[in-house]
């Protein structure tokens, strides 16, 4: 383990902050105490078991996904249940999804930042809405930004509370389907067949955004899993975060 990592675990959260303000300005200079797991056999990466014949072929290739037999997934020592998957997507097929992040999921009655401040009538289907300023946009940073270029998140199924860090069965819209049986055959292979998706965060990265420190413990249920699902269209090599509740453990892929 990294020993900013170390660090950060015995300090607690001023210390947390502190590693992750160091790699916030990271430069790419020195990844010596960052985990690669595009190296898998370096230090501290191990094979982390699949349940291969728990997802049928025809069931992975519909939600966009190569077989579970082709699938590499790692795990990180004293560190039980997290796991870690290179890209299991089929060619193709990451786009797709990115595509249903920016034009389906960002339809009502799913909720957005944009809502906080907007009418749901301003911020019904940003994608239609943003497409022709999009097209003509010039390199300018004094020209106006549209509505998907503010987008930072939006919350799916139980909405999740910024203010009180909760879910409430009094604010539920359906969760998407295809969103759901994805969600399912990852979870399936991973070891949790009874998993159903019930609530979701998207994140909007832009190239001036990053992820802010959190550690997600408003869920209820702690024995299912929680998934997290990472798509972009250009390569970023600067290091992310793995956050399990005793420490930041930071890593590139």
């Amino acid at each position: 383990m990294a020993a900013g990592t170390v660090a950060a675990r015995e300090g607690g959260e001023d210390a947390f902050r502190q590693l992750f303000r160091f790699y916030r300005r990271w430069e790419g200079s020195d990844l010596s105490d960052v985990i690669d797991f595009s190296k898998p056999a370096g230090r501290q990466v191990i094979s982390s078991p699949l349940a291969l014949s728990s997802v049928s072929d025809q069931d992975a290739c519909r939600a966009g996904l190569k077989p579970v037999s082709l699938w590499k997934a790692y795990g990180l020592p004293n560190y039980p249940g997290f796991i870690f998957i290179p890209n299991p997507f089929l060619p193709g097929c990451q786009r797709h999804w990115v595509k249903q992040g920016l034009k389906q999921y960002t339809q009502k009655p799913n909720v957005c930042n944009l809502d906080m401040h907007m009418s749901s009538k301003e911020t019904a289907d940003l994608w239609g809405k943003s497409q022709l300023q999009l097209r003509n946009k010039s390199s300018s940073k004094r020209e106006p930004k549209s509505l998907l270029e503010k987008l930072r998140w939006v919350t799916l199924g139980y909405h999740y509370n910024w203010n009180t860090k909760k879910y409430s069965a009094a604010h539920c819209t359906p969760f998407p389907s295809d969103l759901a049986f994805l969600s399912k055959q990852v979870a399936k292979a991973c070891g949790f067949p009874g998993f159903q998706a019930e609530a979701g965060i998207l994140n909007y990265y832009h190239f001036d955004s990053s992820l802010g420190i959190h550690v997600d413990e408003s869920e209820l249920d702690h024995s299912q899993p929680l998934l997290s699902f990472r798509l972009d269209f250009w390569s970023w090599r600067g290091p992310g975060w793995t956050l399990p509740r005793s420490g930041p453990i930071p890593s590139v892929e």
